[in-house]
């Protein structure tokens, strides 16, 4: 049952002209149903009775595409049916619905044009056919429509809440996507300055003790080659955290092998590292 009424519902919302022609059909074979019982005041049906069913119901295929002119040219031949004694009470009810469509798919504007048009048109009939329009119909009739008109706007009104509902959930969806975007980018830099951190310092210390390994390796080869062991010490070293922030940035970092990157715990490390490149450092701590 809720599959058929989702694909009605789809139906009319990519092809609304497909149920509003199919309404004009079914009116005009209700309406034809009702006239083979005629009431006793009203005229028999005959073949103009018939065509102004036809062109009464008609308009109703094109009802939410211009509600209001629908609305005009329904009342025509309701009209003239009332003029020339036939039963309309059948036809004449679609103006109910031509009157809620006016309302539902219209703005303010034209929902009050067509409120003024029914006031005119309820006041002409009565004042015209007072037989067919007496007082207590005319109560009714206009009562019709205002129900008719309150419901378009309720609909109307409802319409636009699901729209505006729509349209801030999309911003929050929006705005999460921005959000974790930024997240991404903000911890990308992150990671990149962390990088850039990592290969700088150990590539400082690299070249330091490259150079002094350099430069005693004629007068001192002992000297040297403990640079030369610091520097593939410090080149590991490096490789060991290059490959931590590489796997952070991929997501594959196993909980119990992650290591944090260096903190200030680590400073005195830091500083034997430069002084055995032979740059000197001395670490003093305050507080």
């Amino acid at each position: 049952m809720n599959t058929r009424w989702e694909r009605l519902r789809d139906v009319d919302a990519t092809r609304p002209w497909a149920l509003d022609t199919l309404l004009a059909v079914l009116l005009f074979l209700g309406a034809t149903i009702s006239a083979a019982s005629p009431g006793p005041d009203a005229r028999v049906p005959d073949a103009t009775f018939y065509l102004l069913l036809a062109v009464g119901a008609a308009p109703y295929a094109l009802r939410r595409r211009a509600p209001l002119p629908v609305l005009v040219l329904a009342t025509v031949p309701v009209l003239a049916m009332i003029a020339l004694g036939y039963g309309s009470a059948v036809i004449g009810s679609g103006l109910f619905l031509a009157a809620y469509t006016v309302a539902a798919w219209s703005g303010t504007r034209v929902t009050a044009i067509a409120a003024g048009y029914v006031v005119v048109l309820l006041a002409a009939v009565a004042a015209l056919a007072p037989r067919t329009m007496q007082f207590g119909q005319l109560a009714t009739n206009a009562a019709l429509f205002v129900g008719a008109f309150a419901l378009g706007r309720g609909a109307t009104d409802h319409r636009q809440n699901l729209e505006l509902i729509q349209e801030r959930a999309d911003l929050a969806v929006q705005a999460r996507a921005d959000k974790a975007r930024h997240a991404v980018a903000d911890e990308r830099l992150r990671i990149a300055q962390e990088l850039h951190d990592v290969l700088a310092h150990s590539l400082g210390v690299i070249a330091l003790q490259a150079g002094v390994g350099a430069h005693v390796i004629d007068a001192d080869p002992a000297e040297a080659k403990a640079s030369l062991v610091s520097v593939a010490q410090t080149s590991r070293s490096a490789l060991t955290e290059v490959r931590r922030i590489l796997g952070a940035l991929r997501g594959q970092n196993d909980p119990a092998t992650y290591h944090p990157p260096p903190g200030l715990d680590a400073l005195g490390t830091l500083a034997a590292e430069l002084t055995a490149a032979g740059l000197p450092v001395e670490v003093h701590v305050d507080g």
